[in-house]
Protein backbone atom coordinates (compact mmCIF):
# COMPACT_ATOMS: atom_id res chain seq x y z
CA UNK A 1 0.00 0.00 0.00
CA UNK A 2 3.06 2.43 0.90
CA UNK A 3 4.57 2.17 -2.84
CA UNK A 4 1.07 2.20 -3.99
CA UNK A 5 0.71 5.60 -2.64
CA UNK A 6 4.24 6.85 -2.74
CA UNK A 7 4.04 6.27 -7.35
CA UNK A 8 0.65 8.15 -7.13
CA UNK A 9 2.32 10.81 -5.58
CA UNK A 10 5.33 10.41 -7.92
CA UNK A 11 2.91 11.01 -10.52
CA UNK A 12 0.53 13.86 -9.38
CA UNK A 13 3.46 15.91 -8.47
CA UNK A 14 5.44 14.99 -12.31
CA UNK A 15 2.05 15.93 -13.75
CA UNK A 16 2.34 19.45 -11.98
CA UNK A 17 5.83 19.70 -13.00
CA UNK A 18 5.10 19.36 -16.89
CA UNK A 19 2.14 21.87 -16.55
CA UNK A 20 4.38 24.73 -15.05
CA UNK A 21 7.49 23.95 -17.46
CA UNK A 22 4.88 23.68 -20.36
CA UNK A 23 4.24 27.11 -19.13
CA UNK A 24 7.46 28.47 -18.43
CA UNK A 25 10.54 29.53 -20.73
CA UNK A 26 11.23 25.94 -22.10
CA UNK A 27 14.79 26.34 -23.01
CA UNK A 28 17.76 27.20 -21.34
CA UNK A 29 19.90 28.49 -24.10
CA UNK A 30 20.17 27.76 -27.93
CA UNK A 31 23.37 27.89 -30.50
CA UNK A 32 23.76 28.88 -33.74
CA UNK A 33 26.09 25.55 -35.57
CA UNK A 34 26.13 26.24 -38.70
CA UNK A 35 24.61 27.61 -41.94
CA UNK A 36 24.37 25.89 -44.94
CA UNK A 37 23.27 26.90 -48.86
CA UNK A 38 20.67 24.44 -50.78
CA UNK A 39 23.36 22.92 -52.78
CA UNK A 40 25.72 21.87 -49.56
CA UNK A 41 22.69 20.23 -48.33
CA UNK A 42 22.01 18.44 -51.04
CA UNK A 43 25.54 17.46 -51.35
CA UNK A 44 25.14 15.80 -47.60
CA UNK A 45 21.61 14.47 -47.90
CA UNK A 46 21.43 12.62 -51.21
CA UNK A 47 18.87 14.45 -52.87
CA UNK A 48 17.89 18.01 -54.28
CA UNK A 49 16.65 20.20 -51.55
CA UNK A 50 14.53 23.88 -52.06
CA UNK A 51 16.41 25.86 -49.77
CA UNK A 52 19.22 26.55 -47.47
CA UNK A 53 18.79 26.32 -43.94
CA UNK A 54 19.86 27.76 -40.46
CA UNK A 55 21.23 24.99 -37.55
CA UNK A 56 20.86 25.12 -33.80
CA UNK A 57 21.65 23.34 -31.07
CA UNK A 58 19.05 23.93 -28.41
CA UNK A 59 19.05 22.77 -24.20
CA UNK A 60 16.82 22.66 -22.47
CA UNK A 61 14.88 21.06 -19.69
CA UNK A 62 12.25 17.97 -19.71
CA UNK A 63 10.45 15.86 -16.92
CA UNK A 64 11.14 12.06 -17.51
CA UNK A 65 9.15 9.01 -17.14
CA UNK A 66 9.49 9.22 -13.38
CA UNK A 67 8.59 12.51 -12.81
CA UNK A 68 12.30 13.88 -12.25
CA UNK A 69 13.35 17.30 -13.71
CA UNK A 70 16.31 17.10 -16.13
CA UNK A 71 18.63 18.68 -18.68
CA UNK A 72 18.22 16.85 -22.58
CA UNK A 73 19.85 19.00 -25.50
CA UNK A 74 18.62 18.39 -29.58
CA UNK A 75 19.10 19.89 -32.69
CA UNK A 76 16.27 22.79 -34.50
CA UNK A 77 16.48 23.10 -38.38
CA UNK A 78 15.22 26.36 -40.20
CA UNK A 79 14.71 27.15 -43.44
CA UNK A 80 16.13 30.19 -45.20
CA UNK A 81 13.57 31.28 -47.19
CA UNK A 82 11.19 33.90 -45.76
CA UNK A 83 7.61 33.07 -45.25
CA UNK A 84 4.50 34.27 -42.57
CA UNK A 85 4.86 30.54 -40.75
CA UNK A 86 6.78 27.35 -41.52
CA UNK A 87 5.20 23.50 -41.02
CA UNK A 88 6.87 21.29 -38.76
CA UNK A 89 8.59 18.27 -38.68
CA UNK A 90 9.81 16.20 -35.30
CA UNK A 91 12.43 13.92 -36.47
CA UNK A 92 13.21 11.06 -34.58
CA UNK A 93 16.81 9.57 -34.82
CA UNK A 94 18.08 6.03 -35.35
CA UNK A 95 20.03 4.06 -33.30
CA UNK A 96 23.42 5.94 -31.40
CA UNK A 97 26.46 3.84 -32.16
CA UNK A 98 27.89 5.48 -29.49
CA UNK A 99 26.08 7.59 -26.54
CA UNK A 100 27.27 11.05 -28.32
CA UNK A 101 26.69 9.92 -31.43
CA UNK A 102 23.24 12.75 -31.73
CA UNK A 103 21.94 15.13 -34.07
CA UNK A 104 23.28 18.33 -32.14
CA UNK A 105 26.54 17.18 -32.37
CA UNK A 106 26.48 16.30 -36.01
CA UNK A 107 26.03 12.53 -35.65
CA UNK A 108 22.81 10.08 -36.44
CA UNK A 109 20.24 12.43 -36.95
CA UNK A 110 21.28 15.26 -38.90
CA UNK A 111 21.49 14.70 -42.12
CA UNK A 112 17.89 14.17 -42.34
CA UNK A 113 16.72 16.73 -40.14
CA UNK A 114 18.67 19.07 -42.55
CA UNK A 115 16.85 17.51 -45.18
CA UNK A 116 13.75 18.31 -43.74
CA UNK A 117 14.92 22.10 -43.08
CA UNK A 118 15.64 22.25 -46.97
CA UNK A 119 12.59 21.05 -48.31
CA UNK A 120 10.80 24.06 -46.43
CA UNK A 121 9.61 22.39 -42.72
CA UNK A 122 10.89 23.45 -39.67
CA UNK A 123 13.17 20.36 -38.17
CA UNK A 124 13.95 19.45 -34.32
CA UNK A 125 15.39 16.43 -33.31
CA UNK A 126 15.96 15.39 -29.98
CA UNK A 127 19.39 13.85 -29.40
CA UNK A 128 16.80 11.47 -26.17
CA UNK A 129 17.50 11.62 -22.42
CA UNK A 130 20.96 11.43 -21.18
CA UNK A 131 22.60 11.39 -24.86
CA UNK A 132 24.29 13.96 -26.50
CA UNK A 133 25.05 17.69 -24.66
CA UNK A 134 23.86 17.23 -21.19
CA UNK A 135 23.74 13.49 -21.27
CA UNK A 136 24.67 12.81 -16.92
CA UNK A 137 25.68 10.13 -15.94
CA UNK A 138 22.80 7.98 -16.47
CA UNK A 139 23.04 5.36 -18.67
CA UNK A 140 21.05 6.08 -22.14
CA UNK A 141 17.81 4.38 -22.29
CA UNK A 142 16.94 2.36 -25.66
CA UNK A 143 13.40 1.74 -27.15
CA UNK A 144 12.10 3.21 -23.78
CA UNK A 145 8.84 4.76 -25.42
CA UNK A 146 7.92 7.24 -22.82
CA UNK A 147 11.34 8.45 -22.79
CA UNK A 148 11.56 8.83 -26.56
CA UNK A 149 8.27 10.53 -26.27
CA UNK A 150 8.75 12.71 -23.51
CA UNK A 151 12.31 13.79 -25.04
CA UNK A 152 10.83 14.86 -27.85
CA UNK A 153 7.57 16.85 -27.05
CA UNK A 154 9.59 18.80 -24.39
CA UNK A 155 12.17 19.86 -27.38
CA UNK A 156 9.07 20.61 -29.79
CA UNK A 157 8.53 23.20 -26.67
CA UNK A 158 11.92 24.58 -27.10
CA UNK A 159 11.90 24.89 -30.60
CA UNK A 160 8.58 26.41 -30.59
CA UNK A 161 9.93 29.47 -28.38
CA UNK A 162 13.34 29.27 -29.92
CA UNK A 163 11.68 29.38 -33.52
CA UNK A 164 9.26 32.31 -32.53
CA UNK A 165 12.36 34.89 -31.28
CA UNK A 166 13.87 34.12 -34.59
CA UNK A 167 10.96 35.63 -36.18
CA UNK A 168 10.22 31.80 -37.52
CA UNK A 169 6.79 31.37 -36.16
CA UNK A 170 5.23 27.82 -36.88
CA UNK A 171 1.45 27.03 -38.42
CA UNK A 172 -0.75 25.07 -37.62
CA UNK A 173 1.17 21.58 -39.48
CA UNK A 174 3.08 19.47 -37.25
CA UNK A 175 4.81 16.08 -38.59
CA UNK A 176 6.33 13.45 -36.64
CA UNK A 177 8.89 10.76 -38.46
CA UNK A 178 11.70 8.81 -37.47
CA UNK A 179 13.61 6.29 -38.60
CA UNK A 180 14.87 2.66 -36.82
CA UNK A 181 15.04 3.39 -33.33
CA UNK A 182 13.31 6.64 -34.55
CA UNK A 183 10.82 4.46 -35.92
CA UNK A 184 9.88 3.05 -33.08
CA UNK A 185 10.04 6.70 -31.33
CA UNK A 186 8.29 8.35 -34.06
CA UNK A 187 4.94 6.20 -32.81
CA UNK A 188 6.05 6.77 -29.29
CA UNK A 189 5.61 10.72 -30.05
CA UNK A 190 2.58 10.71 -32.07
CA UNK A 191 0.59 8.35 -29.44
CA UNK A 192 1.94 10.79 -26.69
CA UNK A 193 0.36 13.63 -27.96
CA UNK A 194 -2.61 11.78 -28.99
CA UNK A 195 -3.20 11.12 -25.56
CA UNK A 196 -2.05 13.65 -23.10
CA UNK A 197 -0.77 16.69 -25.18
CA UNK A 198 -3.47 18.00 -27.26
CA UNK A 199 -3.66 21.10 -25.41
CA UNK A 200 -0.35 22.17 -26.97
CA UNK A 201 -0.15 19.97 -30.30
CA UNK A 202 -1.91 18.41 -32.65
CA UNK A 203 -0.29 15.96 -35.21
CA UNK A 204 -1.05 16.67 -38.51
CA UNK A 205 0.42 13.12 -39.77
CA UNK A 206 2.79 10.77 -39.04
CA UNK A 207 5.69 8.97 -40.68
CA UNK A 208 7.24 5.92 -38.67
CA UNK A 209 10.37 4.73 -40.78
CA UNK A 210 11.85 1.03 -40.76
CA UNK A 211 11.02 0.72 -36.83
CA UNK A 212 10.25 -2.29 -34.24
CA UNK A 213 7.28 -1.33 -33.21
CA UNK A 214 6.21 -4.55 -31.99
CA UNK A 215 8.66 -5.61 -29.54
CA UNK A 216 6.64 -7.95 -27.79
CA UNK A 217 6.34 -10.35 -30.65
CA UNK A 218 8.87 -9.73 -33.57
CA UNK A 219 11.34 -8.46 -31.48
CA UNK A 220 11.27 -11.18 -29.83
CA UNK A 221 10.89 -13.64 -32.05
CA UNK A 222 14.10 -12.04 -33.23
CA UNK A 223 15.74 -13.65 -29.96
CA UNK A 224 14.44 -16.81 -29.50
CA UNK A 225 14.65 -18.01 -33.59
CA UNK A 226 17.16 -20.49 -35.18
CA UNK A 227 17.90 -18.15 -37.78
CA UNK A 228 21.21 -15.73 -37.53
CA UNK A 229 20.72 -12.46 -36.52
CA UNK A 230 23.52 -9.78 -37.12
CA UNK A 231 22.01 -7.19 -34.58
CA UNK A 232 22.97 -8.97 -31.44
CA UNK A 233 24.16 -5.22 -30.02
CA UNK A 234 20.66 -3.72 -30.29
CA UNK A 235 19.34 -7.08 -28.56
CA UNK A 236 21.87 -6.86 -25.44
CA UNK A 237 21.19 -2.68 -25.48
CA UNK A 238 17.50 -3.65 -25.21
CA UNK A 239 17.97 -5.89 -21.79
CA UNK A 240 20.32 -3.39 -20.20
CA UNK A 241 17.97 -0.40 -20.97
CA UNK A 242 15.12 -2.12 -19.58
CA UNK A 243 16.76 -3.02 -15.91
CA UNK A 244 18.01 0.27 -16.04
CA UNK A 245 14.32 1.20 -15.72
CA UNK A 246 12.15 -1.59 -14.61
CA UNK A 247 15.10 -2.96 -12.43
CA UNK A 248 14.21 -6.24 -11.87
CA UNK A 249 15.57 -8.07 -15.43
CA UNK A 250 18.06 -8.95 -13.16
CA UNK A 251 20.51 -9.20 -10.50
CA UNK A 252 23.72 -9.79 -11.87
CA UNK A 253 24.24 -9.62 -15.83
CA UNK A 254 25.45 -13.50 -15.28
CA UNK A 255 21.94 -14.10 -14.29
CA UNK A 256 20.53 -13.65 -18.03
CA UNK A 257 23.65 -13.91 -20.44
CA UNK A 258 26.22 -16.61 -20.30
CA UNK A 259 29.79 -15.68 -19.35
CA UNK A 260 31.80 -15.23 -22.83
CA UNK A 261 29.58 -11.90 -23.68
CA UNK A 262 29.68 -10.08 -20.29
CA UNK A 263 32.73 -8.49 -20.87
CA UNK A 264 31.97 -6.89 -23.84
CA UNK A 265 28.36 -6.15 -22.75
CA UNK A 266 29.83 -4.23 -19.36
CA UNK A 267 32.47 -2.49 -21.93
CA UNK A 268 29.28 -0.82 -23.45
CA UNK A 269 27.24 -0.18 -20.69
CA UNK A 270 30.45 1.40 -19.04
CA UNK A 271 30.74 3.69 -22.33
CA UNK A 272 34.46 2.35 -23.05
CA UNK A 273 32.63 0.37 -26.55
CA UNK A 274 30.85 1.38 -29.14
CA UNK A 275 27.25 -0.93 -30.45
CA UNK A 276 29.86 -1.44 -33.16
CA UNK A 277 31.80 -3.06 -31.25
CA UNK A 278 30.30 -4.69 -29.50
CA UNK A 279 28.55 -6.16 -32.13
CA UNK A 280 31.22 -7.65 -33.67
CA UNK A 281 32.74 -8.99 -30.63
CA UNK A 282 29.56 -10.78 -29.76
CA UNK A 283 29.39 -11.95 -33.38
CA UNK A 284 32.52 -13.65 -33.27
CA UNK A 285 31.94 -15.53 -30.43
CA UNK A 286 28.71 -16.54 -31.67
CA UNK A 287 30.51 -17.86 -34.86
CA UNK A 288 33.08 -19.60 -33.00
CA UNK A 289 31.03 -21.39 -30.25
CA UNK A 290 27.62 -21.87 -32.07
CA UNK A 291 28.62 -21.57 -35.82
CA UNK A 292 26.65 -18.88 -36.67
CA UNK A 293 25.31 -15.74 -35.06
CA UNK A 294 22.25 -16.81 -33.19
CA UNK A 295 21.45 -14.31 -30.36
CA UNK A 296 19.58 -16.86 -28.31
CA UNK A 297 22.95 -18.37 -27.05
CA UNK A 298 24.17 -14.96 -25.64
CA UNK A 299 21.36 -15.98 -22.81
CA UNK A 300 21.23 -18.90 -20.41
CA UNK A 301 18.88 -21.55 -21.85
CA UNK A 302 16.57 -21.47 -18.66
CA UNK A 303 16.09 -17.58 -20.09
CA UNK A 304 15.00 -18.25 -23.46
CA UNK A 305 12.55 -21.35 -21.95
CA UNK A 306 10.95 -18.61 -19.64
CA UNK A 307 10.72 -16.04 -22.45
CA UNK A 308 9.08 -18.71 -24.73
CA UNK A 309 6.57 -20.14 -22.20
CA UNK A 310 5.45 -17.25 -19.32
CA UNK A 311 4.24 -14.23 -20.68
CA UNK A 312 4.78 -12.68 -17.07
CA UNK A 313 8.58 -12.95 -17.56
CA UNK A 314 10.25 -9.65 -16.47
CA UNK A 315 11.85 -9.12 -20.07
CA UNK A 316 8.33 -9.88 -21.71
CA UNK A 317 6.59 -7.69 -19.80
CA UNK A 318 8.81 -5.02 -20.22
CA UNK A 319 8.89 -5.19 -24.03
CA UNK A 320 4.96 -5.29 -24.13
CA UNK A 321 5.05 -2.18 -22.20
CA UNK A 322 6.96 -0.83 -24.84
CA UNK A 323 5.01 -2.04 -27.65
CA UNK A 324 3.93 1.19 -30.35
CA UNK A 325 2.00 -0.75 -33.08
CA UNK A 326 -1.89 -1.57 -30.46
CA UNK A 327 -3.50 1.36 -30.53
CA UNK A 328 -5.35 3.83 -33.08
CA UNK A 329 -3.93 6.72 -34.67
CA UNK A 330 -6.19 9.84 -35.37
CA UNK A 331 -4.16 11.02 -37.50
CA UNK A 332 -3.08 9.97 -41.02
CA UNK A 333 0.27 7.29 -40.30
CA UNK A 334 2.31 6.14 -43.00
CA UNK A 335 5.08 2.88 -42.07
CA UNK A 336 7.41 3.07 -44.68
CA UNK A 337 9.86 -0.05 -45.49
CA UNK A 338 12.04 -2.17 -47.17
CA UNK A 339 11.55 -5.58 -47.48
CA UNK A 340 15.21 -6.52 -47.50
CA UNK A 341 15.61 -5.11 -44.47
CA UNK A 342 17.63 -7.45 -42.20
CA UNK A 343 18.28 -5.28 -39.14
CA UNK A 344 14.35 -4.50 -38.28
CA UNK A 345 12.14 -7.07 -40.30
CA UNK A 346 9.68 -5.47 -42.27
CA UNK A 347 6.97 -7.28 -40.84
CA UNK A 348 7.30 -5.01 -38.33
CA UNK A 349 5.08 -2.07 -40.45
CA UNK A 350 2.34 -5.11 -41.56
CA UNK A 351 1.60 -6.59 -38.09
CA UNK A 352 1.82 -2.45 -36.66
CA UNK A 353 -1.08 -1.62 -39.49
CA UNK A 354 -3.30 -4.50 -39.49
CA UNK A 355 -3.21 -4.00 -35.80
CA UNK A 356 -3.80 -0.46 -35.74
CA UNK A 357 -7.13 -0.89 -38.47
CA UNK A 358 -8.14 -3.59 -36.47
CA UNK A 359 -8.68 -1.07 -33.76
CA UNK A 360 -10.02 1.71 -36.04
CA UNK A 361 -7.62 3.81 -37.37
CA UNK A 362 -8.94 5.15 -40.62
CA UNK A 363 -5.94 6.08 -42.26
CA UNK A 364 -3.05 3.93 -41.24
CA UNK A 365 -1.14 2.34 -44.65
CA UNK A 366 2.35 0.24 -44.98
CA UNK A 367 3.91 0.52 -48.33
CA UNK A 368 6.98 -0.78 -49.18
CA UNK A 369 9.50 1.73 -50.82
CA UNK A 370 11.64 -0.77 -52.50
CA UNK A 371 12.13 -4.67 -52.07
CA UNK A 372 15.62 -5.32 -52.82
CA UNK A 373 16.84 -2.54 -49.96
CA UNK A 374 18.05 -3.41 -46.81
CA UNK A 375 17.99 -1.02 -43.66
CA UNK A 376 20.94 1.40 -44.58
CA UNK A 377 19.60 1.83 -48.08
CA UNK A 378 16.40 2.41 -47.27
CA UNK A 379 16.71 5.40 -44.69
CA UNK A 380 17.57 8.01 -48.06
CA UNK A 381 14.32 7.22 -50.73
CA UNK A 382 11.77 6.82 -47.12
CA UNK A 383 13.21 10.04 -46.15
CA UNK A 384 12.13 11.64 -49.89
CA UNK A 385 9.08 9.42 -49.64
CA UNK A 386 8.06 10.79 -46.15
CA UNK A 387 9.00 14.49 -47.39
CA UNK A 388 5.99 13.95 -50.31
CA UNK A 389 3.76 12.63 -48.09
CA UNK A 390 3.83 15.93 -45.32
CA UNK A 391 3.91 18.71 -48.53
CA UNK A 392 0.75 16.55 -49.24
CA UNK A 393 -1.26 18.30 -46.50
CA UNK A 394 0.18 21.74 -46.64
CA UNK A 395 -2.49 24.50 -47.98
CA UNK A 396 -2.60 26.10 -51.19
CA UNK A 397 -1.48 29.44 -51.72
CA UNK A 398 -3.90 32.35 -52.33
CA UNK A 399 -4.41 32.74 -55.95
CA UNK A 400 -3.68 36.86 -56.43
CA UNK A 401 -4.84 38.91 -59.60
CA UNK A 402 -2.07 39.30 -62.68
CA UNK A 403 -2.67 41.55 -65.72
CA UNK A 404 -1.10 39.38 -68.22
CA UNK A 405 -0.67 35.33 -68.80
CA UNK A 406 3.04 34.43 -68.63
CA UNK A 407 4.15 32.28 -71.91
CA UNK A 408 6.53 29.37 -70.45
CA UNK A 409 7.86 26.40 -71.69
CA UNK A 410 8.68 23.10 -69.71
CA UNK A 411 10.61 20.09 -70.50
CA UNK A 412 11.07 17.13 -70.51
CA UNK A 413 7.36 16.37 -70.22
CA UNK A 414 6.80 13.39 -69.47
CA UNK A 415 9.91 13.34 -66.93
CA UNK A 416 11.31 11.73 -64.35
CA UNK A 417 13.51 13.40 -62.07
CA UNK A 418 13.97 17.37 -63.10
CA UNK A 419 11.98 19.38 -65.16
CA UNK A 420 13.41 23.18 -66.94
CA UNK A 421 10.99 25.73 -67.42
CA UNK A 422 11.46 28.53 -69.43
CA UNK A 423 9.97 31.65 -69.47
CA UNK A 424 9.35 34.49 -72.19
CA UNK A 425 8.74 37.62 -69.56
CA UNK A 426 12.47 40.07 -69.30
CA UNK A 427 11.74 40.16 -65.21
CA UNK A 428 14.91 38.62 -63.41
CA UNK A 429 12.02 36.66 -60.73
CA UNK A 430 10.34 34.42 -61.05
CA UNK A 431 8.10 31.68 -58.86
CA UNK A 432 7.14 28.44 -58.91
CA UNK A 433 4.63 26.07 -57.44
CA UNK A 434 3.84 22.50 -57.76
CA UNK A 435 0.47 21.11 -56.90
CA UNK A 436 -1.26 17.87 -57.09
CA UNK A 437 -4.76 17.53 -58.88
CA UNK A 438 -6.34 18.60 -55.72
CA UNK A 439 -3.98 21.94 -55.19
CA UNK A 440 -2.80 20.86 -52.45
CA UNK A 441 1.22 22.69 -52.77
CA UNK A 442 3.57 19.87 -53.37
CA UNK A 443 6.92 22.43 -53.61
CA UNK A 444 7.66 25.73 -54.66
CA UNK A 445 10.61 28.23 -54.85
CA UNK A 446 12.32 30.29 -57.31
CA UNK A 447 13.14 29.30 -60.42
CA UNK A 448 16.62 29.60 -61.25
CA UNK A 449 19.27 28.52 -64.06
CA UNK A 450 18.89 24.95 -63.71
CA UNK A 451 16.15 22.20 -63.36
CA UNK A 452 13.41 21.84 -60.70
CA UNK A 453 14.33 18.64 -58.90
CA UNK A 454 11.42 16.15 -58.64
CA UNK A 455 12.82 13.37 -56.25
CA UNK A 456 10.25 13.80 -53.47
CA UNK A 457 7.36 13.53 -55.63
CA UNK A 458 5.70 10.08 -57.26
CA UNK A 459 4.73 9.16 -60.03
CA UNK A 460 1.32 10.43 -61.80
CA UNK A 461 0.21 14.56 -62.58
CA UNK A 462 1.13 17.45 -61.39
CA UNK A 463 -0.13 21.28 -62.01
CA UNK A 464 2.80 23.98 -62.46
CA UNK A 465 2.12 27.24 -62.30
CA UNK A 466 5.00 30.26 -62.67
CA UNK A 467 4.59 33.65 -61.39
CA UNK A 468 6.05 36.94 -62.26
CA UNK A 469 5.74 40.40 -60.67
CA UNK A 470 2.94 41.42 -62.98
CA UNK A 471 2.09 37.53 -64.84
CA UNK A 472 0.79 33.95 -64.03
CA UNK A 473 0.93 31.12 -66.31
CA UNK A 474 -0.27 27.67 -65.68
CA UNK A 475 -0.12 23.71 -66.69
CA UNK A 476 0.23 20.43 -66.22
CA UNK A 477 3.46 17.59 -66.53
CA UNK A 478 3.70 14.37 -66.06
CA UNK A 479 6.01 12.33 -63.48
CA UNK A 480 6.81 8.99 -65.18
CA UNK A 481 7.13 5.41 -63.46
Amino acid sequence: MMRMFTLFQLAILGLLCAQNLASAQSYINYTLLNQFERDSIGEMVGFQVDNGVYVYRITYEMIDYEGRLDTASGLLVIPDIAKDNYPVVSYQHGTSNTFNDVPSKRGTGYWESLGYGGSGFISCAADYQHMGVDRGRDFPTYLHSKTEALSAIYLLLACRDVSEELGTPWNDFLFISGYSQGGHAAASVHREIQENWTDEFQVTASAPMSGPYALSTVFKDIILSDEEYVGAGFVAWVILSYEHIYGNLYEQLDDVFRPGYIPAIEAFENGEASLTEISVIIALELLVTHGGIFVKYMFHNHVIEELDQDPNHPINLALEDNDVHSWSPDAPVRLYYCNADEIVPFQNALFTEATMNNLGAEDVSAQSINPGLGHGACATPAIIESISFFSSFLPVLPVEEYDKTLVFRIYPNPTYSALWVETTSETDKAEFKIMDLQGRTLKYGVLKAESIPLHTLNPGLYILEVLTNDARGVTTFVIGQ
